[in-house]
């Protein structure tokens, strides 16, 4: 299992969502950025605070968490709506 430094998750009542650090946003959001092609210069001046990183994490944590088990190694969490 890969540890994530930069990504916390919550268990709220939809289930448990991961976020970066202490920014309070959504692993989801900046991997889905990501996916659709947003630059990483983009992403930074949209959410001050957020560094590198963080987005290089929040891929790398959708990519695990996409994988047969999920980061958590059982699949059961979602990362956000």
């Amino acid at each position: 299992m890969v540890k994530f430094n930069r990504i916390r998750v919550e268990i709220g009542e939809k289930g448990m969502t991961a976020y970066i650090r202490k920014l309070h946003v959504p692993v989801a959001v900046i991997a889905g950025m990501a996916a659709d092609g947003v630059s990483e210069d983009e992403m930074l001046e949209r959410f001050p605070g957020l560094e590198p990183e963080d987005i290089r994490e929040a891929v790398e944590y959708a990519t695990e968490w996409t994988s047969r088990d999920g980061p958590h190694g059982s699949g059961c969490c979602h990362m956000g709506d």
